[in-house]
């Protein structure tokens, strides 16, 4: 039986909403064969304000183009370990263009913050104020997004130096880290003024801190101590 991504993926393919409500999307999806993202978009910018859907519609098409872009990682054959953060140490083609695809991602979802928190000034209070807490998420996944194409270049860098034995590579590739570490906690205060709380277990900070953060921290510390003997 063919997975609901494979039957649907206009739909599947990009986060355009909150993932509670993509659930609800992927459960449309199901059920009705003519549903398309565009049909979906609209119906949902109509519901958010019916007398200007425009800008809802723009938004929400912008993070499914975003997304669909960033995560296609996911369609690569799982032959190798990956999640949908970065594909490790790969190098070439495949490394670059997930980096890639992530920093424009990025760029995207912050061009769709920006429109919509335009649109917004002439909105009324209630849509205005939905629209800031949707500006507040985009601006969050944005800085997410950017550290998860920083950690790729790193890791590219690193494949590199594997294959050349270059310390140059090496060191670039762990300034990119570096970088991904700064960025990560760029991302967990734009995650906090989204509303995701810092303390009481929040997931998110828990995976940036305690997991992506403390497994980079790892990772240069082993390769600069190794540089020592190497250099």
């Amino acid at each position: 039986a063919r997975t609901d991504q494979q039957r649907r993926p206009d739909i599947a393919n990009g986060a355009a909403l909150a993932p509670d409500h993509n659930l609800l999307a992927f459960a449309r999806a199901h059920w009705n064969p003519a549903l398309t993202t565009a049909a979906l978009t609209g119906d949902l910018a109509r519901q958010l304000s019916p007398a200007r859907p425009a800008p809802w519609e723009r938004y929400l098409r912008a993070r499914r183009a975003a997304y669909a872009a960033a995560m296609a990682v996911c369609d690569a054959p799982n032959d190798v370990y990956f999640d949908y953060r970065f594909m490790p140490e790969l190098g070439g083609n495949a490394g670059d263009t997930v980096a890639r695809k992530q920093a424009e991602g990025a760029a995207k979802l912050q061009a769709a913050a920006d429109a919509l928190e335009k649109a917004a000034r002439t909105m009324p209070p209630r849509a205005a104020e939905l629209a800031a807490r949707e500006v507040a998420r985009s601006r969050f996944e944005a800085a997410d997004l950017l550290a998860m194409s920083l950690h790729q270049e790193g890791l590219n860098r690193i494949a590199g130096y594997w294959s050349s034995r270059d310390l140059g590579v090496l060191k670039k590739g762990l300034e990119f880290l570096d970088q991904a570490l700064a960025q990560l906690e760029r991302a967990a205060a734009a995650a906090t003024a989204s509303g995701i709380p810092d303390k009481g277990g929040a997931y998110y900070h828990a995976f940036n801190r305690d997991w992506s953060q403390k497994e980079m921290r790892e990772k240069i510390r082993i390769y600069r101590q190794a540089m020592t003997y190497l250099e």
